[in-house]
């Protein structure tokens, strides 16, 4: 039987045989070049491959079908056939356009996620049904508008570096918290995809996914994670992570942290007589009743069963760790109600102390478990502060540490001073000054400098120290200015710590600035130590304020190893000899020499000496002999207050 294939070539073999008049093969001719120019003209190609794969975008055709066409085109007279042509395929072009069109505005009106269409400015020309949903604003709101103009002005550069980049090269989604007209945050994690038509942009889609279920999913999972079902606190998770950064932090600072374990005494009898549903109401009350125990920066987290562990960060002093575990003993002493019963608890407290307790989470956790054992053998509802190592003197100076660190927020309820004079050995007469910092503790009495000072240049206080000295002799200088007195050129201490701040100098003449006080009426007194630490950056500053008018002395002298490389290399007015050259100098006659020798170098120099720690006759008359300038010392006064000072040894402007 034959095939459609062999009919459809038959047909067209009778068509070849029974037309072959050449008049019609001319008007053929005629009419297939007038389709040939027709063609070319509107940009076809006349060629049946190319027919073929136009069609094939609309319909897949058979074989046979694909020779009916072509026979239909050729066989035709050329017009007809182009006509025919024409007209089959613009309808399927047409209808092809039409179709991408209607699907694009199909899958931009309803899709889920938020979609704008932006210009090369950022405003929005188009918007879909989901913009207008998940940003809660009407289409008429949304156009005309930036794309980002719904989000906080600190993602807004991101957002315009993003839209941009797009232009350049494929950006990572980002994701902007927008803001909704009914006051909460919708997260949307945002994407921009250029538009180009012939090769040119002309817009972008921004395309916005709403991710905050999931965001909030994520949260709620990480809260989970970190915290305590049952009273909403830390757990042992998060307890751990933010004890070992309060480490490092402590570690940095050279600061302090305290560790409590808190454990409710008795509690299994809540749980044996009510049951576990009211030892479950007590525990959540308990944890109310510590966070209000403590401050937003410390933490309070539910260590398992009845215990619970405190962290106090940033601890200032010792004393505040116990003023938080006595404010929890009686806050959780209080009674507790639960339906219908009322009955009272109390709870022991155990203290660990950073890092005299320990350096890491593990040991300071399992000190303050000892010092808990410790309250409850001792009577339970206490606390008690874990010192398993410490002798006697160390803990005073963890508590004098804590006690500067605290006093030194406000020196002035606590901290004094008083000025020494110095006497020219000469005429007899007091001619300058040493201001000495002093503090009268409320409780301790006064604190020798000999104990707190080298304790603050331990942990790193010590220029709060010479800063409150400075501001206090310059306001000291100012006041006796405006009683009408004289004053004295004052000396005050400069420690190596002080020196070695880039804004030294600058504060240091800034102060003088504020209060008015003349650099020639101050001294820095500088220790070798210092000298020698930074040579060159110590010698330019000392310079910087000898230029301006203040005298610099170098203290201790004679105490370390490079003394006259000290004199030769930086600018000073004078020395002062260490005291252990003056303490034996009259029953010594090695220190004697020393001395001597000192005081010839120095006026070889033209530089001044000057002799502390003075206290007898016999070492004044020794002094006398070795060339030294100036004294200082209990032989002729103690240190005075301000007041004293100035009613001894100032003269008034109008006294003769």
């Amino acid at each position: 039987m034959a095939s459609d294939t062999d009919l459809l070539a038959s047909l067209a073999e009778e068509r070849r045989g029974a037309f072959r008049p050449w008049g019609l093969y001319l008007l053929r001719f005629l009419a297939l070049a007038a389709g040939a120019v027709l063609t070319e003209l509107v940009g076809y190609t006349y060629l049946g491959p190319w027919i073929r794969g136009q069609v094939a975008q609309v319909r897949p055709l058979s074989e046979a079908s694909w020779r009916m066409l072509w026979l239909l085109v050729v066989d035709t007279p050329g017009l007809f056939g182009l006509v025919l042509y024409f007209t089959h395929v613009d309808r399927l072009r047409l209808t092809s356009l039409a179709f991408q069109r209607e699907a694009f505005r199909a899958l931009f009106d309803h899709t889920v996620d938020a979609a704008a269409i932006l210009d090369l400015g950022g405003r929005v020309v188009a918007v879909n049904r989901a913009a207008e949903e998940i940003l809660g604003r009407p289409r008429a709101e949304l156009l005309g508008a930036r794309g980002w103009s719904w989000f906080p002005e600190a993602q807004i550069p991101e957002a315009t570096r993003r839209f941009r980049e797009a232009f350049l090269h494929p950006v990572a989604p980002l994701e902007l918290a927008a803001r909704h007209p009914e006051g909460r945050e919708v997260s949307l994690l945002t994407r921009f995809v250029p538009i180009y038509h012939s090769g040119r942009a002309i817009g972008a889609f921004c395309i916005a996914s709403d991710v905050s279920a999931l965001k909030a999913a994520v949260e709620q999972a990480e809260r989970l994670a970190r915290r305590d079902p049952l009273t909403g606190l830390a757990n042992r998770r998060e307890l751990e992570e933010r004890l070992a950064e309060a480490i490092r932090e402590a570690r940095a600072r050279r600061g302090l942290l305290a560790v409590m374990y808190v454990d409710l005494d008795n509690f299994k009898l809540v749980n044996d007589a009510l049951g576990h549903e009211a030892g479950d109401a007590v525990l959540a009350a308990v944890a109310r009743r510590l966070e209000g125990c403590v401050r937003g920066d410390e933490t309070v987290a539910r260590f398992g069963g009845d215990e619970f562990v405190v962290v106090l960060p940033r601890l200032s002093a010792v004393e505040n760790a116990e003023a938080v575990a006595l404010r929890i003993v009686r806050r959780l002493g209080e009674p507790v109600a639960w339906d219908g019963y009322q009955f009272s608890l109390t709870a022991s407290v155990g203290i660990a102390l950073y890092p005299a307790a320990g350096e890491t989470a593990e040991a300071l956790l399992k000190n303050a478990d000892a010092a808990l054992y410790e309250a409850k053998r001792q009577g339970k509802n206490r606390y008690h502060v874990h010192m398993p190592y410490l002798t006697q003197r160390a803990w005073d100076r963890l508590r004098l540490e804590s006690e500067l660190r605290r006093v030194l927020r406000d020196p002035e309820r606590e901290f004094y001073v008083e000025y020494q004079p110095q006497v020219d050995l000469e005429s007899g007469r007091v001619v300058s000054a040493e201001a000495l910092v002093r503090w009268r503790h409320p409780e301790l009495g006064n604190i020798p400098p000999a104990e707190f000072i080298p304790v603050a240049e331990e942990v790193g206080l010590i220029h709060k120290i010479g800063s409150f000295v400075l501001q206090e002799v310059c306001r000291q200088i100012a006041r006796w200015r405006e009683e009408g007195r004289l004053p004295l050129p004052v000396a005050v201490n400069v420690s190596p710590a002080e020196m070695q701040r880039a804004d030294f100098v600058e504060r240091f003449l800034s102060t003088l600035a504020r209060w008015d006080v003349p650099p020639a009426w101050l001294a820095v007194e500088i220790t070798e130590t210092a000298l020698i630490r930074n040579q060159e950056e110590t010698a330019e500053k000392l310079r910087t304020l000898h230029q301006a008018g203040v005298r610099i002395l170098v203290d201790d002298f004679g105490e370390g190893y490079n003394s006259l490389a000290v004199l030769r290399e930086l600018t000073v007015d004078g020395v002062k000899v260490d005291q252990m050259f003056v303490r034996e100098i009259d029953v010594r006659a090695d220190d004697a020499a020393v001395l001597l020798a000192i005081g010839r170098l120095a006026h070889a120099m033209e530089l001044e000496m000057v002799a502390e720690g003075v206290e007898r006759q016999t070492q004044l008359a020794v002094l006398q002999e070795s060339e030294c300038d100036l004294y200082q010392g209990f032989l002729f006064s103690l240190p005075l207050g301000a007041a004293e000072f100035a009613e001894r040894y100032l003269a008034r402007a109008d006294e003769p």
